[in-house]
């Protein structure tokens, strides 16, 4: 009952291991667990307050995964691209009929997820990119 009296400030601050004590009784009843977690507590506290320790430095190399709706995305706007350039007129109805499957099946997918607004706005992203890189012609 009184940490929820005490100030917010108060009860998220990390004392020093210096003031971090447990009394003789609550070791005897802390379990093997909360008597290790207790410990490495201790340590980790006494390891931050040392004057020699810098932080660890965050991993700049960490792998950025892309979603499958994003996959699905890239590959409706790699076909309207490919479709541009393609030789025949076949070709390109081909690869332009692959990109309208592939943007009905990301709106579906987005649907049943329940993120209409996220499907609003790459269908709106993918007109405009249709637009931009058919000049405007109808699909």
């Amino acid at each position: 009952m009184a940490l929820a009296l005490q100030p917010l400030q108060s009860r998220c601050s990390v004392a020093p291991a210096s003031q971090v004590s447990v009394s003789h009784a609550e070791k005897q009843t802390m379990s093997v667990f909360d008597t290790l977690a207790e410990r490495r507590y201790e340590e980790w506290l006494k390891k931050i307050s040392a004057d020699d320790y810098l932080p660890p430095v965050a991993k700049q190399d960490t792998a950025i995964r892309k979603s499958y709706e994003g996959y699905i995305f890239s590959e409706v706007v790699s076909h309207m691209e490919e479709a541009v350039q393609a030789s025949t007129t076949a070709k390109r109805e081909e690869l332009l009929e692959k990109a309208r499957q592939l943007e009905f099946q990301l709106v579906l997918l987005l649907e049943k997820r329940q993120m209409p607004l996220v499907a609003a706005t790459l269908q709106s992203s993918l007109l405009t990119h249709r637009k931009r890189v058919l000049g405007g012609e109808r699909e």
